[in-house]
């Protein structure tokens, strides 16, 4: 089986989805998970991912920026990663 995981960080709280190969949401039903967020003064930081609704998991993060992070779930007996490098994210507006 084929996933992709997604995240969306954020200071405060930060989101994780679970896709499968077709890219379709999976359900958050039977599915642990934990974040490892790498600080930029060398913290590691272990969050556990809840349960969202339906096809998203939280994760209350309090951490104003990283290094790199990598997610971490099981599903259905298989343990699935990804990481993640920091993009700073910035907006311009359009004079």
């Amino acid at each position: 089986d084929q996933y992709y995981i997604e995240l969306l960080f954020s200071t405060i709280d930060s989101y994780v989805y679970l896709y499968d190969k077709k890219v379709q949401p999976i359900a958050n039903e039977a599915i642990s998970g934990k974040l490892i967020i790498n600080q930029y003064d060398n913290t590691i930081t272990t969050i556990e991912l809840k349960p969202y609704l339906i096809y998203a998991f939280v994760a209350s993060t309090n951490v104003p920026a990283y290094s790199s992070c990598t997610v971490i779930m099981g599903v259905k007996g298989k343990k699935l990663s990804a990481s993640f490098d920091y993009i700073e994210s910035i907006a311009y507006r359009k004079k």
